[in-house]
């Protein structure tokens, strides 16, 4: 499988058998995010691998918080509905929750706060995570990458990677059914040349 056909056919699994996922994959998964570009090589990913009871803990963790009705940060958009109670199923069910973090906030590398500084390290975390997904697309892993967990951020962060920031979660296993890709806008609805008629 090349690229184009590793980015063409990549989807978002949302069921998974309950096979375990052997570590050399896993680990060959996380390889591949190595070698994203990040500002200055400062290569700011860090990932926590989560299987098994440590994994169910962090489930138990976010839907306490959904039943015990704590405030939640709003990160959808008035049109689309949350479905954190269906993320936290798909977690529950897959075998493998990798963590990532951002390992240098600018609270903690540059004793202030920097948007700029972040901005810049969360973009180059999303290249990773885009090479763990494609990567494992190629070797035939189902993969779904989740940020409703970011509801339990300080929980998770203080859990697992205390001097680090909490950027996204991955789900990992054995895809059960083929899935379907979802429709995409047209090329021409999101481009616009300047410095010349194309």
């Amino acid at each position: 499988m090349d690229v184009q056909e590793c980015i063409n056919s990549r989807i978002s699994s949302r069921l998974y058998k309950s096979d375990p996922l052997p570590d050399e994959i896993i680990r060959d998964i996380l390889n591949a995010a190595r070698y994203a570009p990040s500002p200055k090589n400062r290569q700011p990913w860090r990932f926590a691998v989560l299987t098994g009871d440590e994994k169910a803990v962090l489930v138990q963790k976010c839907q306490d918080g959904l039943q015990n009705h704590v405030p939640r940060t709003k990160y959808l958009m008035d049109h689309e509905s949350a479905s954190e109670i269906h993320t936290f199923h798909i977690i529950d069910k897959a075998p493998v929750l990798i963590l990532v973090f951002n390992a240098f906030p600018s609270k903690q590398a540059l004793n202030s706060q920097n948007p700029h500084f972040d901005f810049l390290n969360q973009q180059a975390i999303g290249a990773a995570i885009q090479n763990m997904l494609l990567r494992a697309t190629e070797l035939g892993i189902g993969t779904l990458w989740v940020g409703d967990i970011l509801s339990e951020a300080q929980f998770i962060t203080e859990r697992y990677f205390s001097t680090g920031e909490l950027v996204a979660g991955i789900v990992l296993g054995f895809p059960d059914g083929l899935g379907h890709p979802v429709s995409r806008r047209l090329l021409s609805e999101l481009i616009v040349f300047s410095g010349g008629q194309r």
